[in-house]
């Protein structure tokens, strides 16, 4: 064995001599398993890994040898020459291995991501088939998931105003917008008071003209003349002044007094450290190389524009400069007009004579930073083409049509006055709704009457604090944009919006998919991969929802889709026994729906990021599943029957986990042998929160086996070492796992196994049968290590500033990882790749914290709750919420 080993090692060195270094690793990694007690072997691998950049596995290897070498040397002078050899090398491997700069260690941030300007087209809400549906509806309302810069907002508007000035009856109008950053919000209150003020002018007058001067530049521009960022910074000073008040800043709009605070420090970030974050000429070099890169990558970014466009675009192609109206540029801006005159025939070649201007007399559109995402990316992103914008805006559906001579500003105004007249005609009878917040969560609050402060507080159950009665819980229509995209697909949105639709064969759900647009052919597909649905009959029998409209070619997946109720007369949302999936197709279903939530597939691994179809949701959307399913009609002993296989892991199916990405139709159709599918290393998550949501659920599960309720505390992870070069907070789960057992699999340490490329960690947790799967993850040490040596959290908090993990886990279990000194890391699910540079262990990094029944008696009004069936214990849904998503 030994000689076998040698030759081996002897082949290594020589192919290490020719530079055929990734041959010499396979020869001295074979050299190491033949004889593993032989420190040679582990240098030399060691000394290799060095070469071709692997540091960490240089190390992991080193250290093996330095062992090995303590052991088997007798020689004092001969230890001391190894051991310093092997010590310098892990010394400088560790010198050179990819640690996070600061600035890439804070791009792991909490800050949102600041979308300022939209790109997709206005599609408006407003049907008069909603007015005639139910003639006696008192108000007609409209829910925005990602309101974006508002811009559906305001064609609905329009047409709703055009619709009433027909005769028709006027009707009150409720709009509930929402949107993740406060920021974006901040930027449409923004808006909204430039138009409020734009409507009580003289719409001809020139006060109106300068106003709407502010508007253009705030609403599409980066730089602004000074005159417009001068009535920015006093409008800005109004808003303020308005909520430091306790005041809402509009009659019509109603900002929810929990979220004041946030709209003041945004504003006032406007105000402050925003303003010379950047010098003007940074700014303008950036926007040019942006737009520049624009006219690279598309083959019509100047034929797209209408030709009386052109001009003006060519010069803020090269120079950042959009042309102010022509009355503002006389009285205001002389200088800027003569240079115009002089230079603007030539907008390439001339371009730094404008440029030099723009940095010395124009500002920066403050209103396009979001502080906390510009601290954490020190980006800001300028590369939205304002006369692309064009092809977006309309008035009555047929495209604006602007006069010879006229510039990108006529355009715009032709859209806003007329909005700004459209809001003058709905006074008093349109109210505006803004909440900050994520979608799901938000709009599960509005089902369910959640929007209140913490119960605990002195004002909770006031008037100012409590969202008004008045306010609708149910809407007409509901546009989610391409919010799907980044919750979860449509699984998100017929669980979280549709239930918030009227009864009305009327009422529509709208999105469409911009994020990773070229991964599916057809809305089928989409819906394939989020939701395991393959047909219009079983989208019915699941969600109770159809398809209206498709996507039209040629991009049918950036084009807005509409799904509807599929029996809105019906006074419940229960179906006939009959109509529903039949048991085992349901059961299959449910089960496959739990494996691509717990194991989803690496869609990221081998193909570029903004292509790879995110999985941001965790576990608790199950129960979440669960408790909706049941007012679908569905039984509750089908899904406690499901839910009692998954906990004693009995899981006996044709369903598996994800094998590709994105899942299509036809591949749901294919049918895979019924077998037992082990979940072992997902069980004992499944089982905390089956216990921590059992209030909601529609059943009991008296025989299952589930931890204590007293036995459940919030345990804190410190993961000092977590690193992701392209970090994605949505696709992180947390794993602990057995080295031992991990380094059995291929007879190697452990660190070889979690930063080998070849390798994917899902591999060793895939369940799947031995003959369906990778033929390199059969064997006993792969049932092994998913029986007995890992364990998937997906349902925890992280504070990626302070690297801590905040998690709700049963003591035993901990104490069980800690004694037997377990490793803790993150995984991005994306590609099931480590986020962190070397992983913990537990008994070092572990802190316990509050019980959950402390926590859970600390709060006001959760009491004793019984399992349920249909109704839902509002105080505890909270907590589910808060804690939980």
């Amino acid at each position: 064995m030994a000689a076998h080993a040698e030759a081996l090692r002897e082949e290594g060195n020589a192919l290490y001599k020719a530079g055929r270094l990734d041959e010499a690793i396979e020869k001295y990694k074979l050299a190491v398993k033949t004889s593993p007690f032989s420190s040679a072997p582990a240098r030399n691998l060691s000394a290799a890994y060095y070469e071709i950049g692997n540091y960490r596995l240089c190390i992991s290897a080193a250290t093996r040898a330095l062992g090995l070498t303590l052991v088997a040397v007798a020689g004092e002078a001969e230890l001391r020459q190894r051991r310093d050899t092997l010590c310098k090398r892990i010394d400088k491997a560790k010198e050179c291995l990819e640690r996070p700069p600061a600035e890439v260690q804070r791009k792991a941030r909490s800050a949102f991501e600041h979308y300022t300007v939209g790109h997709d087209d206005l599609i408006p809400l407003f049907d008069k088939t909603i007015q005639t549906d139910n003639p006696f509806d008192p108000t007609i309302s409209y829910l925005f998931g990602g309101i974006g810069d508002a811009r559906n907002l305001y064609k609905t508007m329009l047409d709703i105003a055009k619709h009433e000035q027909t005769g028709e009856r006027p009707q009150q109008y409720h709009f509930t917008i929402i949107d993740i950053n406060i920021y974006a919000l901040a930027r449409d209150l923004i808006v909204f008071m430039l138009l409020q003020e734009l409507s009580d002018e003289c719409l001809d007058s020139a006060k109106a003209r300068r106003v709407m001067c502010t508007l253009y530049f705030v609403y599409i521009s980066a730089m602004m003349p000074r005159y417009a960022f001068e009535h920015l910074q006093q409008t800005i000073s109004s808003a303020l002044r308005l909520l430091k008040a306790g005041n809402q800043p509009l009659m019509w709009l109603h900002i929810h007094k929990t979220d004041f605070p946030r709209y003041i420090h945004a504003l006032s970030t406007w105000q402050g450290p925003s303003l010379n974050l950047r010098t003007n000429k940074d700014l303008l070099d950036l926007t040019v190389h942006d737009q520049s890169v624009n006219e690279a990558s598309q083959s019509n970014y100047m034929t797209q524009t209408p030709r009386i466009f052109r001009h003006e675009k060519k010069l803020f192609r090269h120079s950042g400069l959009l042309y102010p109206p022509r009355e503002m540029l006389q009285k205001e801006e002389k200088a800027l007009q003569d240079l115009l005159d002089k230079y603007s025939s030539k907008p390439k070649t001339n371009a730094t004579v404008f440029r030099d201007y723009l940095s010395v007399n124009w500002k920066f559109n403050v209103t396009l930073i979001s502080l906390e995402w510009y601290k954490a990316s020190r980006s800001l992103d300028l590369s939205h083409d304002p006369f692309q914008q064009m092809g977006n805006f309309c008035v009555d559906n047929d495209p604006i049509v602007c006069p010879e001579g006229s510039s990108l500003f006529d355009f715009f105004a032709a859209f806003f006055v007329p909005v700004a007249r459209a809001m003058k005609h709905l006074e008093g009878r349109i109210r505006v709704e803004a909440i900050e917040g994520d979608s799901p969560d938000t709009m599960e609050k509005l089902r369910f009457g959640l929007f209140m402060n913490d119960p605990s507080g002195d004002e909770a159950g006031t008037s100012d604090w409590a969202r008004p009665d008045e306010f609708p819980n149910s809407y007409d229509t509901i546009h989610l944009s391409n919010v799907p995209d980044y919750i979860g697909g449509h699984l998100s949105s017929f669980l979280f919006a549709s239930p918030l639709l009227k009864r009305k064969s009327s009422s529509l759900l709208l999105s469409n998919c911009l994020r990773n647009t070229p991964c599916f052919d057809t809305i089928w597909d989409y819906i394939a991969e989020y939701q395991h649905i393959s047909s219009p009959r079983m989208l019915d029998q699941l969600t109770q929802m159809y398809l209206v409209v498709g996507g039209e070619p040629p991009w049918t997946m950036a084009d807005y889709v509409a799904f509807g109720p599929t029996d809105p007369e019906s006074p419940s949302r229960k179906k006939k026994f009959g109509q529903l999936l039949p048991r085992q197709p349901f059961s299959d279903w449910l089960h496959g729906i739990f494996f691509k939530l717990v194991l989803p597939f690496p869609s990221s691994r081998h193909r570029p990021f903004s292509l790879a179809i995110l999985t941001p949701l965790n576990l608790t959307v199950f129960f979440h599943l669960l408790s909706h399913l049941r007012t679908l009609g569905y039984p509750s002993h089908w899904m406690s029957g499901v839910l009692t296989d998954i906990l004693t892991n009995n899981v006996t199916t044709t369903a598996r986990p994800p094998r590709s990405a994105p899942v299509t139709p036809s591949e749901l159709k294919c049918s895979y042998p019924r077998r037992h599918i082990p979940n072992l290393p997902f069980q004992d998550e499944a089982a905390t929160l089956t216990q921590l949501f059992a209030p909601l659920l529609p059943f009991s599960l008296s025989s299952a086996p589930l931890p204590n309720l007293d036995d459940i505390y919030n345990y804190t992870i410190y993961l000092p070492n977590y690193f992701d070069r392209d970090p994605q907070r949505s696709c992180l789960v947390l794993i602990f796992w057995n080295n031992p057992l991990l380094g059995a699999i291929h007879d190697s340490e452990p660190p070889d196994t979690l930063f080998d490329p070849t390798w994917s960690f899902r591999t060793y947790l895939d369940p799947s049968p031995a003959d369906e799967v990778d033929q390199r993850a059969r064997g006993p040490q792969f049932t092994a290590f998913r029986e007995m040596g890992a364990v998937v959290w997906s349902t925890f908090e992280f504070d990626i500033k302070t690297k801590k993990v905040d998690v709700w886990m049963p003591r035993h279990l901990v104490e069980i990882f800690t004694e037997k000194r377990y490793s803790v890391g993150l995984f991005r699910t994306d590609t099931w790749n480590p986020a962190f540079i070397e992983e913990e262990n537990l008994d070092e990094v572990v802190e316990r914290g509050e019980r959950w029944i402390d926590w859970q008696d600390s709060k006001e009004g959760i009491g004793s709750v019984g399992a349920v069936d249909e109704s839902i214990d509002v105080d505890l849904r909270r907590l589910s919420i808060a804690c939980l998503d």
